[in-house]
């Protein structure tokens, strides 16, 4: 039973509406809209990850490699054979935690691989799909093991430098900002030569990046092979235009042609190793490249001979 202020106020509220129109054929209308939206036809996980795959494949303005390809039909496979016959918005958080984790015989590394692409694959979904749907992947963290962070030997780093200034000139510059100023990948991708200051031998690094926005001091051997690298080729940018897509198919000239294998991560991980063996000072690594003292101490902690110590750190000196 409703009290004569609360009929007083129905009333009132009543009299407001069109001609024709109850507070009770409005909360009619109300309740059927929302009948509607619980029963939205979500489509299958398998028809949009095949959708997926053809997007990337065919995408004419961000191509992707043969290999890059192979990896995403991998990983599409992998996708469908767990939540394939699953709409997309019933795939939940939990569902693929367990899928993660149950992939025996994989490192962090890789499990993070598969987290990756089904995070990629849900962004995809609702951004250009414009699918209203969490992303089940986010806030799933993956931990990776100390031993499975590497680094390249002396040697290797020289082969890579050597090949890329004879064959991928225009990646050198690339090259050398992830090997010896330990900027990440996405970082070096959005660089260029207003970024750095030949003055104070300071190179900025945006706000965008997982680190935030910092400035990095260079060694000065780093600074002239920059500075050579400007005068001798005007023309050419610090980064390449499509610096992503150039640096994947960067990864697989290295791999095909040099038969080294690609370790993700590798030159930044090798850079702050080697940074630390010549500093000797976590908070100087902290403030450079963003990690903090524990992780650096659990991770690039590696020992080192002064030959290979000081092979690294001139290499860039002609």
């Amino acid at each position: 039973m409703k009290s004569d202020a609360e009929n007083i106020r129905l009333k009132n509220l009543e009299d407001g509406l069109p001609p024709g129109i109850t507070i009770e054929s409005v909360l009619n209308r109300f309740k059927e809209e929302q009948a509607k939206q619980s029963f939205i036809a979500y489509p299958e996980v398998e028809s949009l990850v095949n959708e997926w795959f053809l997007y990337k494949a065919e995408n004419k303005l961000k191509p992707i490699t043969k290999g890059a390809l192979r990896d995403c039909k991998s990983y599409c496979g992998w996708i469908n054979s767990h939540w394939g016959k699953l709409k997309c918005n019933e795939v939940t958080q939990a569902m693929v935690e367990t899928a993660i984790s149950e992939k025996e015989g994989t490192g962090g590394q890789t499990k993070r691989r598969y987290l990756l692409y089904v995070s990629m694959f849900y962004k995809w979904l609702i951004e250009k799909k414009k699918i209203a749907i969490p992303n089940p992947a986010k806030g799933i963290e993956i931990a990776v093991k100390e031993t499975e962070i590497q680094i390249y030997s002396v040697q290797d780093i020289r082969r890579m430098l050597e090949y890329t200034e004879q064959h991928l000139p225009h990646m050198a510059s690339f090259f050398a900002l992830a090997t010896w100023v330990g900027a990440r990948p996405s970082e070096c991708y959005r660089m260029t030569w207003a970024d750095v200051n030949f003055e104070t031998s300071e190179i900025s690094v945006d706000a965008r990046g997982k680190t935030g926005a910092r400035y990095i001091h260079a060694e000065s051997s780093v600074m002239e092979y920059l500075k050579h690298r400007k005068e001798y080729f005007p023309d050419m940018p610090l980064v390449p235009k499509f610096a992503k897509h150039q640096a994947t198919l960067f990864r697989a000239e290295i791999k095909n042609k040099l038969h080294l294998e690609w370790v993700s991560d590798g030159l930044r991980h090798t850079s702050v190793s080697m940074f630390y063996a010549k500093v000797k000072d976590w908070q100087l690594v902290e403030f450079r490249y963003g990690h903090d003292k524990e992780t650096s101490k659990k991770y690039y902690m590696r020992p080192t001979s002064k030959e290979n110590l000081d092979t690294f750190w001139n290499m860039l000196s002609k």
